[in-house]
């Protein structure tokens, strides 16, 4: 019977996952996860067991709802998302149930809004797996989604109570599907990160402590344990035109949004054109999700659909990228500066920690970039060579980390057990 993994949202959401259901595999851990459909491929040609949920975030944001959202300020661009989002909530929760019938343990993403229920019910075990400290309250720093500089420690803490205001569009829904699906009494307890009977639920923060330290008055049931990363694929060649050019000259920048859907991408891609034409440099574009639309025959630029980033960001000069979690950890850990352009949620979050921690451009919202600010601030990042030294030496510093290892010592610790010393099918 396996630890069931799940999670929903986009690519930065469901990679990680991934990463952690391939780690536990070759652990010798039987593993199932469970995420939207379209990721299906990315599990099964690595040998994990996956079932398909149907929360399809990829076709939200390619929606002209999602689009629409992504192209406002970041509250405005939840509060639609929330409302284009509900309708989904049944057919997640649902999926979930199916999903967890003979799970032994799970490990769940917060947008899961079923995790807390689904282990009540099922007698089991649960872990939240996240990639931002917004889930636990503490007196160091602000809710991080907020725009706001310190408040002091105990305004700090008491910041964090919005995040309670995500659930309550789900509230009714979940609730019916609590007590008529699982079978459970209806509950008063909506915070996320504890069980009905108030018991707290342990949290495994998968980002890199070099980025974030540990909160001075989190309690023992938190753990930093560093970003999960996706080991290379095997299957995975690059296309001879991506390694041609890598060969042929300087060290390209990097330009993608990854799964962020531009609602003007002509415009935008028009605009990241013309600013490498006026550096004179060399660089690739990867349309992503995003549907940004590189030229064929440039002679500086190389348009691709994707890459592992873990294989070509360190063959690039710079990173200029959205500012999810995933991303902003493998630009990180390549040691390259970066320049991030974040659209929503908690990519300006990433935007401002990379530029305090000196690796990065002071962050350019999506919907602000020009030829003008975009032009500075990539040359800002090929000219400056201390912070070029500080990309390098965070670089190093996080590629000696393993972000699994501490959950396979928390899963034995809770007294589970590998089926097999290698990998297990």
């Amino acid at each position: 019977m396996p630890i069931t993994l799940l999670s929903i949202g986009s690519q930065g959401d469901f990679q990680p996952f991934l990463a952690l259901a391939c780690g536990l595999k070759a652990a010798g851990f039987p593993v199932k996860l469970a995420s939207a459909a379209h990721f299906a491929e990315q599990a099964t040609t690595r040998g994990i067991d996956f079932v398909p949920m149907r929360a399809d975030y990829l076709r939200l944001l390619q929606s002209e709802s999602g689009k629409s959202a992504l192209s406002k300020n970041p509250w405005a661009a939840q509060r639609q998302l929330r409302e284009t989002v509900e309708p989904m909530a049944q057919e997640l929760l649902d999926d979930c149930w199916q999903a967890t019938d003979d799970a032994t343990a799970l490990i769940v993403h917060p947008k899961v809004l079923a995790g807390p229920h689904l282990a009540e019910k099922r007698g089991i075990p649960i872990w939240i797996g996240f990639f931002l400290p917004i889930l636990t309250p503490t007196g160091d720093y602000p809710f991080p989604l907020l725009p706001i500089p310190s408040l002091g420690r105990w305004l700090n803490r008491q910041s964090y109570r919005i995040l309670s205001l995500a659930s309550m569009p789900f509230r009714k829904r979940i609730q019916t599907w609590r007590t008529e699906t699982l079978g459970l009494p209806a509950t008063r307890n909506w915070d996320a990160n504890r069980l009905a009977d108030g018991t707290p639920i342990p949290i495994w923060y998968a980002f890199s402590p070099e980025l974030i330290p540990r909160a001075s008055d989190w309690g023992d049931e938190i753990a930093i344990t560093g970003s999960w990363e996706l080991p290379a694929n095997p299957s995975w060649n690059p296309p001879e035109s991506l390694t041609n050019f890598l060969a042929t000259g300087d060290p390209p920048v990097y330009f993608g949004f990854g799964s962020m859907v531009a609602e003007h991408s002509e415009p935008l891609t028009r605009t990241i054109i013309d600013t490498i034409e006026s550096l004179g440099i060399r660089a690739i574009i990867a349309s992503g999700w995003g549907g940004l639309q590189p030229p064929n025959d440039h002679p500086q630029i190389l348009g691709i659909d994707a890459a592992p980033h873990d294989w070509l960001f360190p063959q690039c000069a710079a990173i200029v990228h959205h500012g999810g979690a995933g991303t902003t950890h493998a630009a990180a850990r390549s040691g390259k500066p970066m320049l991030i352009c974040p659209f929503f949620a908690d990519q300006p979050f990433w935007g401002k920690r990379m530029q305090q921690l000196g690796v990065a451009e002071p962050p350019i919202p999506i919907r602000r970039v020009t030829v003008a600010n975009l032009t500075r601030a990539v040359r800002a990042l090929l000219s400056w060579s201390e912070r070029r030294h500080r990309a390098e030496s965070l670089g190093q510093r996080m590629q000696r980390e393993n972000g699994i290892a501490p959950v396979i010592e928390s899963l034995r610790r809770a007294g589970f057990r590998p089926q097999s010393s290698g990998e297990s099918g």
